[in-house]
């Protein structure tokens, strides 16, 4: 096969060269799956995986506010006091609703230079240790 390039041989014989080299199907064909495969795994085991790191930020905003709202709808109790005095379990469901919505704005507006919403986060910081059902 002196003088005939890796096109030419493939155009002659397909069949042989996927044989021959079936990780380039994978790599090739289904670009990213080996990636999508070894970050699930690694989500599996850590909690997280490397590509989370990337971008930490963005990717708790990704998922943050629907964990709030999931807790918001399916939660069975709510902290009773904060320094202020009682709460009910219709304001703490306000607090958690906001919360979800400032994130969420915070991720809309994450790649422009609009101006952040820092009340979710510092709702998010002061009330962090009351996230639990």
């Amino acid at each position: 096969m002196k003088g005939k390039t890796r096109i030419h041989t493939l155009r002659l014989s397909p069949f042989r060269w996927l044989l021959t080299h079936p990780w380039e199907i994978i790599t090739n064909v289904f670009p990213g799956i080996l990636h999508a495969i070894y970050w699930h795994w690694e989500r599996s085991i850590y909690g997280f995986a490397d590509c989370d790191l990337w971008s930490l930020d963005w990717y708790l905003l990704t998922w943050l506010p629907g964990a709030l709202r999931q807790l918001r709808d399916n939660g069975h109790g709510y902290p009773g006091t904060d320094e202020e005095g009682g709460r009910t379990p219709e304001e703490w469901d306000a607090t958690l609703t906001r919360m979800a919505d400032g994130l969420e704005q915070n991720l809309r507006d994450f790649d422009s230079n609009n101006k952040l919403n820092y009340t979710a986060l510092e709702l998010l910081a002061k009330h962090f240790f009351d996230l639990w059902d």
